[in-house]
C-alpha cells in the first residue's frame, strides 16, 4: 500500500504530557529516540548536532538521530506509528535475518513524542526493505497539540536524503533506516557540554544488556563507550548479585578483590535480578558534567533506564548519598499487568508490590554499604597530613605556632584540617589561611571539647558546628572579615575594570551567578552551601509560555527559600534607553509564577503564598537608572522588585572590603 497521509490517533493532551512537558533536559529525550532505534534492530545509531544562525541572529542547535534499522513500511507507519498509547505487539516486530531477538525497550508508543521536548517540530524520514523511496513526514507541536481525536499528517516520497546530507555531511545513508531531524532545538547543545551529554546518555543504558548485541552509538562520529561508564574507574568497592565476578573485575579493574562482596538473595535469584551497588572516593567522581551527578541506584528494564534513583525516598539527607550509586537490571518487571514505569517518567510505580519488594531488598544492601563506607573513610590514611602541610607552607605564622603546640593539640589540628578540607571542593590559598587560623584559634579555646564531629559528617556539617562554636568564642566576626578576601577583592577589581564596556551585562551575569555576595553581602556561606541553578531548569516552562526575552540569572543561595531572579539590562556606551517599567514588572511576574509552580511541582510540601515572596532584582547601569521617574521606582517597590545599578554593586562590595581594596589593587 502507498499512503499519502497518516491519521495520527492521539488522546487529548498526550503530545503535551508525553512530549513537551515530559523532559526538562536533552539526555532523557534523546534516549527515548535512541531506544526507538534499538527496537528497530539498528546496528548503528548516530547523533549529529550543529549550530545555526536564526533570523534574529541568535544561535540554535539542530539535531539529527539517524539509524540503519529496519525502517517502517507504509502499513507499519499507518497502523502502528500513527496510534499512540497502546501496548506494543511484539509478535509483529520484524527481526532482520541473522539478528538475535532483542529485549524491547518501548512499551506504549509514546517515545516519538519526546522529540517535542527537544524542539517545536521534527521531521521523520524512514525507509524499509519494501520501499524504493524514503518517506518524509513533518510533525509540528502546535498542530498536534489540539483537542482532536485524529490529526492527518502528509507523507512525502523522496528519492534520497541529500537535504539532510547538505546539513550533516557525515551521515552514512544505507538501504533502510529511520531519521528524526529537529531543525531548531529548544535547548542548545554547546561543545563544552558534549562530554556530559555522552556520559548521561551512556548511563541510561545497561552495560550488561547492550553489550550482548551488535549495537553502536555515536555523537558527531565519536563513539560512545557503552561497555563501561565514566565512573567505573573510580569505584572503591561493590556489593553485587546475579553477576559473574570475573566480568565485574574486568569492568572495575581498580577495585581490589577483597572489596567485592557477593549478595545472596532469594528474591533476586527467583526473578533473575542482577546488578551492583558501590561507592566512589569523592563526589566529583560521579559528576557527568559540571551540573549533574549520577549518584543513586538506577533500575533498568530491558536495558533502558526505568528509574534514576529508586532509593531516593528511603535515603533522604544521608551524607553517603553523594558517594554511592548502583545499577540494577530488573527485566522481570516488564511482565507486570500494570506498566511499572510511571507515565510521567519519574520512576517506577511504588504501588506495585514487586517494586516495593525490590526497594526493600536494595535498601538492606545500601545500609551495609553505608557501614563499609564509614569504616573505609575512617581507616583511610592517604593524604592525612597533606592539608596541614599546605596550610603551614602558605602561612609562616601558623607554621611557627604549630611547633609550640603539645602533642594532643597537634592531633586536634590534624583532625580538624582533615575534616574541613577533605571534601570535594577546590580550595583557594585564602581559604587555607582563613580556616587555618580558625582551627588554630579553636584549639587554644577550652570550648573546643564542645564540638562533636562524627566520621560521617560532611564538609557543610563540620563548618556549621564550627560556626556555632565561633559565636561562643567571638571569632565569627573575624572569620567573616577574613573569609575569601583575596578571591573577593579579585572579583571586585575585575568588575571595576569592565564597568564602562559594552559587554558589561554578560560579564556581570557570569560573576553574579558565581558570587551572590555581590548582590547581598550576607549571602556569603561557603561555596559548598551555595547552590547555583541555571536557567535551564526553568527553560522548558518559560518556552512553553513563549515569554519574550529572558532572565539573565536564576540563582539559589542557602539563605533563601526560593530561587532569586536577577534581571539585567545592558549598559551601552551611547544612547541609553529608559527601562520600560511595565515590561520589567510583567516579565518578573511571569518568572515568579513559573518558579513558584516548579517549586511546588518538585516538592509537594512547599506552597508559595505569594509570588512576591520570591526575591527579584532589576539591575541596570547608572545612566539608565537616572532616566527613571519617582513613580517608576515606587511601582518597582510595590512589586518588591529591588533595583540596583552595576555601579552600586561595586561600591557596596568596596565598602565591605575598604581596608583592603587599595592594598590589593
Amino acid at each position: 500500500m502507498t499512503v499519502e497521509k497518516i491519521d495520527l490517533q492521539i488522546a487529548y493532551g498526550a503530545v503535551k504530557h508525553f512530549g513537551r512537558n515530559l523532559y526538562t533536559s536533552n539526555p532523557p529525550a534523546i534516549t527515548e529516540l535512541i531506544a526507538n532505534s534499538w527496537d528497530a534492530y539498528c546496528t548503528e545509531c548516530s547523533i549529529f548536532y550543529t549550530n545555526l544562525e536564526t533570523e534574529n541572529d541568535s544561535e540554535k542547535s539542530s539535531l539529527l538521530i539517524f539509524d540503519n534499522g529496519i525502517g517502517m513500511t507504509d502499513s507499519e507507519l499507518a497502523e502502528r506509528y500513527a496510534i499512540s498509547g497502546t501496548e506494543k505487539n511484539l509478535d509483529h516486530v520484524r527481526i532482520p535475518k541473522g539478528e538475535l531477538k532483542r529485549p524491547y525497550m518501548g512499551r506504549k508508543g509514546i517515545g516519538k513524542f519526546s522529540a517535542f521536548s527537544l524542539g517545536d517540530e521534527y521531521i521523520l524520514y524512514t525507509k524499509s526493505s519494501e520501499d524504493k523511496q524514503w518517506k518524509k513526514l513533518r510533525f509540528e507541536y502546535d498542530l498536534l497539540n489540539k483537542n482532536e481525536a485524529i490529526i492527518p499528517v502528509a507523507v512525502e516520497y523522496i528519492n534520497d536524503l541529500n537535504e539532510l546530507k547538505s546539513i550533516f555531511t557525515d551521515i552514512n545513508v544505507g538501504d533502510t533506516g529511520t531519521a528524526v531531524y529537529i531543525p531548531k532545538m529548544r535547548r542548545k547543545i554547546i561543545s563544552s557540554s558534549i562530554n556530559g551529554l555522552k556520559n548521561l546518555i551512556s548511563r541510561r543504558f545497561s552495560v550488561g544488556v547492550i553489550n550482548n548485541y551488535k549495537f553502536s552509538l555515536k555523537i558527531n562520529n565519536e563513539l560512545i563507550n557503552l561497555t563501561q561508564h565514566f565512573y567505573d574507574k573510580n569505584l572503591e568497592f561493590v556489593y553485587y548479585f546475579g553477576l559473574d565476578l570475573n566480568v565485574l573485575q574486568t569492568r572495575f579493574p581498580k577495585i581490589p578483590l577483597e572489596n567485592f562482596h557477593k549478595v545472596n538473595d532469594t528474591f533476586f535469584e527467583e526473578n533473575s535480578i542482577n546488578g551492583w551497588l558501590g561507592t566512589v572516593e569523592m563526589p566529583r567522581h560521579l559528576w557527568a558534567d559540571e551540573n549533574t551527578s549520577v549518584s543513586g541506584v538506577v533500575v533498568y528494564i530491558n536495558g533502558k533506564l526505568a528509574d534514576e534513583d529508586i532509593l531516593k525516598d528511603k535515603l533522604k539527607n544521608r551524607v553517603s548519598n553523594s558517594y554511592a550509586l548502583g545499577e540494577v537490571n530488573a527485566d522481570f518487571l516488564q511482565n507486570e499487568i500494570e506498566d511499572p514505569v510511571l507515565s510521567s517518567r519519574e520512576g517506577l510505580n511504588k504501588e506495585i508490590q514487586n517494586v516495593n519488594i525490590l526497594i526493600e531488598r536494595l535498601y538492606v544492601i545500601r545500609n551495609k554499604i553505608d557501614t563499609s563506607w564509614s569504616e573505609l573513610r575512617t581507616n583511610r590514611t592517604r593524604n592525612k597530613h597533606n592539608y596541614l602541610d599546605k596550610m603551614l607552607k602558605l602561612d609562616s605564622e601558623l607554621n611557627s605556632a604549630f611547633k609550640f603546640y603539645n602533642n594532643d593539640q597537634q592531633k586536634q589540628i590534624i583532625r580538624f584540617s582533615q575534616k574541613v578540607f577533605d571534601n570535594d571542593e577546590e580550595h583557594s590559598d585564602s581559604e587555607y589561611r582563613v580556616y587555618g587560623h580558625a582551627i588554630f584559634a579553636l584549639v587554644n579555646n577550652k570550648v573546643i571539647n564542645e564540638i562533636k564531629i562524627n566520621d560521617t559528617d560532611d564538609f557543610g556539617e563540620v563548618l556549621k558546628k564550627v560556626y556555632n562554636l565561633f559565636e561562643k568564642t567571638e571569632l565569627n566576626a573575624a572569620l567573616r572579615i577574613k573569609s575569601n578576601i583575596e578571591d573577593r577583592i579579585s572579583v571586585i577589581n575585575k568588575l571595576k575594570k569592565i564597568i564602562d564596556q559594552e559587554e558589561v551585562e554578560a560579564i556581570f551575569e557570569k560573576h553574579l551567578a558565581k558570587n551572590p555576595w555581590l548582590i547581598n553581602q550576607y549571602w556569603d556561606k561557603p561555596s559548598k552551601e551555595i547552590v547555583i541553578e541555571t536557567q535551564s531548569r526553568y527553560n522548558s516552562i518559560i518556552q512553553e509560555e513563549k515569554v519574550s526575552g529572558r532572565t539573565d540569572i536564576i540563582i539559589r543561595v542557602a539563605d533563601e527559600p526560593f530561587p532569586v531572579i536577577c534581571e539585567l539590562k545592558r549598559e551601552k556606551l551611547t544612547g541609553y534607553s529608559t527601562p520600560k517599567i511595565s515590561e520589567i514588572k510583567n516579565q518578573i511576574y511571569k518568572y515568579r509564577r513559573f518558579i513558584a509552580e516548579e517549586v511546588e511541582r518538585s516538592d509537594k510540601a512547599i506552597k508559595v503564598q505569594s509570588t512576591k515572596d520570591i526575591k527579584a532584582y532589576f539591575i541596570c547601569g547608572k545612566a539608565a537608572y537616572d532616566k527613571l521617574k519617582p513613580l517608576d521606582l515606587n511601582e518597582l517597590r510595590d512589586e518588591k522588585i529591588e533595583i540596583k545599578t552595576y555601579q552600586d554593586i561595586i561600591k557596596q562590595a568596596e565598602r565591605v572590603y575598604s581596608d583592603r581594596i587599595n592594598i590589593e589593587s
